[in-house]
């Protein structure tokens, strides 16, 4: 599907709350909402509004809302609903921006209506929703240089290393420019 065919009006960025989790590979998609929001250096942008009672915290843009939400990962739906329902948006008006451990640093996809691929975020983003059709992005946090392939759990939660976080500013930049 091109660019023409989106209608991404919120863009979801996945992560661990906590500042243990702040600069680690699965807050990605939290890193992601960050830089977007700093790159397009909005006036009016200050900071992150949290509605009361909500489990997410949002910017308005001129021409997309950011969303972070308040939750572990793994309980990325409760927030990604509540945030739907406050928006008054359908849920193929949203992108989750997430990490993909399958993919390589510097990769990313921009899907729709795909299966989770046991991401657990995703997972309960599915579930709450009760639908699969909104719009993913992949961002790719597998190291390049494996002797032997890692289980995931042994690198999302390392902090990024320098010369990702290089990479990763410039795969953030090719996807804005999709956006």
């Amino acid at each position: 599907m091109n660019k023409s065919n989106r209608k991404i009006k919120v863009l979801i960025g996945l992560g661990n709350i906590g500042p243990k989790y702040e600069k680690t590979y699965h807050n990605i998609g939290k890193i992601f909402i960050d830089y977007y929001r700093t790159i397009l250096k909005e006036e009016a942008v200050t900071s992150f509004i949290s509605p009361s009672k909500k489990n997410f915290s949002y910017c308005q843009l001129s021409d997309k809302i950011l969303i972070k939400p308040k939750t572990f990962m793994n309980n990325s739906g409760l927030a990604t609903k509540q945030a739907i329902s406050y928006f008054k948006i359908n849920p193929e008006e949203i992108a989750v921006i997430h990490d993909d451990s399958d993919m390589l640093i510097g990769n990313y996809k921009i899907v729709f209506d795909q299966r989770s691929a046991g991401h657990k975020g995703v997972q309960s983003i599915m579930d709450n929703l009760k639908t699969q059709k909104f719009w993913r992005i992949k961002i790719g946090i597998r190291p390049g240089r494996e002797v032997v392939r890692q289980k995931a759990q042994e690198f999302v939660l390392k902090r990024i290393t320098k010369k990702d976080e290089t990479d990763l500013a410039l795969v953030f930049g090719r996807i804005i420019l999709e956006l």
